[in-house]
């Protein structure tokens, strides 16, 4: 079964980190030479301030999934926007209806 829950990026960034390398490795290594080199610390400033909001994806325990946020006010209508940073499932974690699911978790 896999389960939801938000968590805090300082917690989740040592299991995290893998994820993002699989992420970066399946989408980005095709198209570019370039280096993921996430910007940690700044992601844990936005994290403790709300301004970055982490979603992960457990199955067993194990991480398999995770999706980032930003969490913000638009400046123009005073409603709340987010903007997704990222969003990964490892292979085996992408079945079914799970990535709706996620998604109506975070919503």
């Amino acid at each position: 079964m896999i389960t939801f829950a938000e968590e805090r990026f300082v917690d989740a960034w040592p299991e995290l980190e893998v994820l993002v390398k699989a992420h970066w490795e399946e989408t980005m290594r095709p198209f570019t030479d370039e280096i993921c080199m996430p910007d940690v610390k700044r992601y844990e400033e936005f994290n403790k301030t709300g301004f970055y909001r982490l979603y992960i994806a457990r199955k067993d325990g194990k991480m398999v999934g995770d999706m980032g946020i930003y969490l913000t006010v638009s400046m123009h209508t005073g409603k709340k926007i987010a903007q997704e940073d990222t969003w990964f499932m490892l292979p085996e974690a992408r079945s079914g209806r799970v990535a709706l699911r996620f998604v109506e978790f975070i919503e």
